[in-house]
């Protein structure tokens, strides 16, 4: 049974900066971090159960973010 999920956001892979850490027990609709301009982040999720404890991290999601043109 799912309790909740663990959402990471990070700005390098081996997550030693984590920007943004949030354990949810409803559906993650927004996230509210701080996350500059022209940088990559990197993303992972993890289940966590009722029963069975929680799961491996999942793979891990890089992104970039854009700097708008109005600022070129």
């Amino acid at each position: 049974m799912h309790e909740s999920t663990t959402y990471q956001i990070s700005s390098d892979i081996n997550f030693n900066n984590i920007v943004f850490n949030s354990t949810s027990t409803t559906a993650l609709t927004s996230i509210i971090a701080t996350m500059e301009e022209g940088k990559t982040y990197f993303l992972r999720v993890k289940h966590n159960g009722a029963k069975y404890g929680s799961s491996n991290w999942s793979t891990t999601v890089k992104v970039n973010t854009i700097v708008p043109v109005s600022k070129l």
